[in-house]
């Protein structure tokens, strides 16, 4: 009955008008979060095979980008720009030749609704044919718009036609072997292993790569992986493709977005390189834990039923307010150093509703007792 009530609880929307607080506030917590977040400002290690670069203004500096880059070497180059229309004949031919020219470079597309055919299908940019299209990969992530990235998903089927997401395009081309080991994972969703920030890439705009001494510069992208992309190092945040994460310095509520999506598929391809992925247990097994752990608090609650009929409610609710806790922080201290995540949402609601969902089974006890004779250690009436 708790685990049918607590499967029940899952499918309550929260799209009321009354709900949308609560939805601000806790619809998208995750106690998870809390190994990352802050990380954003941290010194963690630096992944020196991967460089991000600044998208330019206009078309022709994005041109200009792909030239000097193709010319310093780097193994793979990703730009993670989609252009829907074109704009400037010259400009657009301009940057159309050097994609062209440049076989290594990974295009970026995008996964919308169809309302009119009531499907997701792919936006490529204006000018991507079916050859360009083998090196395309999509930079939707899971979730909402606004929601919190902590998930991934590696690839879809579209027309029973398998389309890789961006990262995963991104190492086919540069890291096949580990690649095939995450398409031979087959999980639908990876949960993101935020194992690097802002500081952990070496960041460069188009004047670096002008006024940059040319040795010196294809000494650093030589074979390294060059993603070109929206993100700003001074001033004020470029708010186009910046996503909430986990290393958001606040969990819950209203906060600003903290991480540029270049830097999530960043984290994505480091994570992919090196083979190593946090792993999300099922949902099966989840309410499994959740039916174990309720039984056990149901027999110590019961064992006082026996002794006492009518026990303190009190004692009840602080032991299931103290083992939410304790559990909470097990699980997060085994993220924390395994990066095994099991959802904790099925356990939590069972834990609460195991003492609360009693009352129901001592009344059906009861009329179990008053008209076929079961026996029952609860009192069929009051003294």
């Amino acid at each position: 009955m708790i685990l049918g009530a607590v499967y029940l609880v899952s499918f309550v929307p929260l799209k009321f008008e009354l709900a949308k607080p609560i939805k601000q506030e806790f619809g998208d917590f995750d106690v998870y979060d809390l190994v990352f977040s802050g990380k954003h400002k941290e010194n963690l290690p630096r992944d020196t095979s991967i460089v991000l670069v600044q998208v330019g203004n206009t078309r022709d500096e994005i041109a200009q980008q792909i030239h000097i880059l193709r010319d310093l070497e780097p193994k793979v180059i990703a730009l993670d720009v989609v252009f829907e229309n074109p704009r400037e004949p010259d400009s657009d031919t301009l940057l159309i030749n050097e994609i062209l020219q440049t076989p290594n470079l990974v295009l970026a597309s995008r996964l919308i609704w169809d309302s009119t055919a009531e499907e997701i299908r792919p936006q490529s940019s204006f000018f991507v044919n079916d050859s360009l299209k083998q090196r395309e990969g999509y930079i939707n992530f899971s979730g909402e718009e606004y929601s919190v990235v902590r998930m991934f998903t590696p690839s879809v089927q579209i027309d029973k036609q398998p389309l890789e997401c961006f990262a995963s395009r991104i190492a086919q081309a540069a890291y096949p072997n580990e690649w095939q080991k995450l398409k031979n994972r087959e999980q639908n969703i990876e949960v993101i292993d935020y194992s690097k920030n802002d500081n952990s890439f070496l960041k460069l705009n188009l004047n670096d790569l002008v006024e940059y001494d040319r040795p010196q510069l294809k000494e650093k992208i030589k074979n390294s992986v060059v993603l070109i992309g929206f993100f700003t190092r001074q001033g004020p945040l470029v708010m186009e493709d910046l996503h909430f994460t986990p290393m958001n310095e606040r969990i819950s509520g209203k906060s600003y977005p903290d991480t540029y999506g270049l830097q999530i598929h960043a984290n994505i391809l480091t994570m992919i390189k090196r083979g190593e992925y946090p792993y999300l247990l099922s949902h099966f097994w989840a309410y499994c834990i959740a039916g174990i752990l309720s039984f056990l608090l149901l027999l110590f609650v019961l064992a006082h039923h026996m002794k006492n009929p009518h026990p303190a409610h009190l004692r009840f609710v602080l032991i299931q307010f103290a083992a939410i806790i304790l559990l909470s922080w097990l699980f997060l201290v085994l993220f924390e150093h395994y990066r095994f995540k099991v959802p904790l949402l099925p356990i939590i609601l069972a834990l609460i509703m195991s003492v609360e969902l009693l009352g129901i089974y001592m009344i059906i006890a009861r009329l179990l007792n008053r008209w076929f004779g079961y026996k029952t250690i609860f009192q069929t009436s009051h003294h």
